[in-house]
């Protein structure tokens, strides 16, 4: 088993940034990132568990500049509003063919929230470092090495 660290990408002047690709399930949505991961994170809230199907969202935060759907990718783009728990709006991108969850755009912050299993080098990623709405938390799930962990996102 190879060890995976939680360090992100050092981002040193003299480095080009590597180019990173994803798509939906259905492959229709093609998209690719043009920078470096600024944080990987866990949401146990109960608007990214809705979003996912799942007990938690895990998802990488990028420079939302980075962001860059294919041309043929977008006919298949929808979107919606979503109010968070806190009370801040996102615009949630999934795949109009397959329902995929995609990305989820944070306008305050000017990041994008890939959603991990979207990205073909997910696994080669660094693990998550932070989780959120840790009060939402299934008692089930233990999840490892995590750096810091907040119990809402007020």
């Amino acid at each position: 088993m190879t060890s995976r660290s939680n360090d992100l990408p050092s981002g040193k002047q003299d480095e080009e940034p590597k180019e990173y690709r994803g798509s939906c399930l259905c492959g229709l949505f093609t998209y690719k990132l043009t920078s470096d991961p600024l944080l990987s994170t866990i949401c146990y809230c109960l608007n990214c568990r809705k979003w996912t199907g799942s007990a938690f969202t895990a998802g990488l935060a990028f420079p939302l500049s980075s962001l860059r759907p294919s041309e043929e990718s977008k006919a298949y783009i929808r979107q919606f509003i979503d109010t968070s728990q806190s009370g801040n709006e996102l615009q949630r991108t999934f795949c109009g063919e397959c329902g995929s969850s995609v990305y989820t755009e944070v306008p305050w912050a000017d990041v994008v929230s890939v959603a991990r299993g979207g990205l073909e080098e997910g696994e080669k990623l660094p693990a998550p470092s932070t989780e959120y709405w840790c009060c939402r938390k299934e008692e089930w799930v233990d999840v490892k090495e995590i750096g810091e962990s907040f119990q809402r996102n007020d």
